[in-house]
């Protein structure tokens, strides 16, 4: 952990790398994740990625700055993407107040972000529907 505020694990599999945030995602704390998230986009070839922020107990602007900008290399470079964040935790309350909810592919658990982001999570900035919905 930086400082004990902010603890970064990488999960890759065949299909997809979870990227599994904990701690306080803020300015000071921000390098250490962009460094995992730069690293995870750049070596991980054609892989969905997973951001699960359940742990988080705090996220800042800079951390919705940073998920814009890694949500937008994946649909780039046609990747599935997904951000796990419970309903009623700290960045998902984030993410529903500055009104980006509805540009993230969000999830409620890891498994889910990985189902969706097998069905291609966003292609071309829109998100896939579910299967029967």
């Amino acid at each position: 952990m930086h400082g004990n505020l902010i603890d970064v694990r990488v999960d890759k599999t065949t299909s997809h790398v979870v990227v599994h945030i904990s701690g306080e995602l803020d300015m000071v704390t921000a390098p250490v994740v962009n460094t995992a998230l730069d690293t995870a986009t750049a070596t991980s070839g054609d892989r969905a990625l997973v951001i699960d922020l359940t742990a988080l107990s705090f996220m800042g602007s800079t951390g919705l700055a940073m998920l814009l900008e890694t949500r937008q290399r994946c649909v780039d470079n046609g990747r599935g993407f997904a951000v796990v964040s419970p309903s009623g935790s700290p960045p998902r309350r984030a993410l529903e107040v500055t009104g980006l909810f509805p540009v993230m592919c969000v999830e409620e658990t890891v498994t889910a972000g990985v189902r969706r982001t097998g069905m291609g999570g966003y292609v071309n900035g829109r998100t896939k529907p579910r299967p029967g919905g």
